[in-house]
C-alpha cells in the first residue's frame, strides 16, 4: 500500500510541468504549496469527522478513504515543486558557487530526522489533528519566506536585448560572454564593425 501511494504522489511531478507557463515557475511553486498546506489543514480538521464513525462500518471506510486520497494529493502537490525549486535555484546561482549551494540545499535532509521525532511526540502527547497543525505552519512560514521570489526573480529575468543579427539567445545574468568575442578577438558577427 505504501509503494502504491508513493507511486500516486510521484505522479504529481509531471503534471506540474504542462500547468507552467513560461517564466511562471516561482508562481506554481508557490500556489502548489500554499493548496498542499491547505489540504493539510482539512486533514486535521477532518480527524474528528473520521473518529465519529465505528471503526469497521462503511462509512468509516468511506471516511479514511477521503483524508487518504486528500494525502495522496496533498503529498504530490508538495513533492512536485522540488524540480521547480532546483531549477530557480541553478538558474540564479553562480557556476562556480552550485555545488556550494547544492550542498547547503541537501542539508534539509537532516530536517526530516527531527521533524520524525518531534511530530511522534506531538501525536502521542495531544494527536494527529496537532501535527497536521503544526506542520502546516511551519510550511506555511516557508512558503512565505519564497513569496518574495515571485518579484525578485521576475527583475532578474527581465528579456535581455537580443544579438545585433536578430536572433541568437540570451545568457543567464551571471554569465561572461563566451568565445572569441569575449577576448576582444573579433568573431564572425563582429566584421565590419
Amino acid at each position: 500500500r505504501a509503494q502504491a501511494m508513493r507511486g500516486l504522489q510521484s505522479a504529481g511531478i509531471p503534471a506540474a510541468f504542462p500547468l507552467k507557463p513560461r517564466g511562471a515557475s516561482r508562481q506554481v511553486m508557490c500556489g502548489f504549496k500554499t493548496a498542499g498546506i491547505a489540504l493539510l489543514v482539512c486533514m486535521a480538521l477532518l480527524d474528528s469527522w473520521v473518529k465519529r464513525s465505528a471503526v469497521g462500518s462503511s462509512e468509516h471506510t468511506f471516511r479514511v478513504a477521503v483524508v487518504a486520497a486528500l494525502y495522496v494529493v496533498r503529498t504530490g502537490l508538495m513533492n512536485c515543486t522540488y524540480p521547480l525549486e532546483e531549477s530557480l535555484l541553478m538558474d540564479h546561482v553562480p557556476k562556480s558557487a552550485r555545488a556550494r549551494w547544492k550542498s547547503l540545499d541537501s542539508i534539509s535532509v537532516f530536517g526530516w530526522c527531527g521533524s520524525a521525532a518531534l511530530g511522534g511526540y506531538l501525536a502521542d502527547r495531544y494527536s494527529y489533528s496537532t501535527t497536521f497543525l503544526v506542520t502546516a505552519a511551519i510550511q506555511l512560514a516557508g512558503t512565505a519566506l519564497q513569496i518574495p521570489l515571485i518579484f525578485i526573480t521576475r527583475k532578474a529575468e527581465s528579456p535581455a536585448p537580443r544579438a545585433a543579427e536578430g536572433g541568437g539567445t540570451t545568457a543567464p545574468l551571471h554569465a561572461a560572454p563566451a568565445g572569441p568575442e569575449a577576448a576582444g578577438g573579433g568573431g564572425a558577427g563582429s566584421a565590419g564593425q
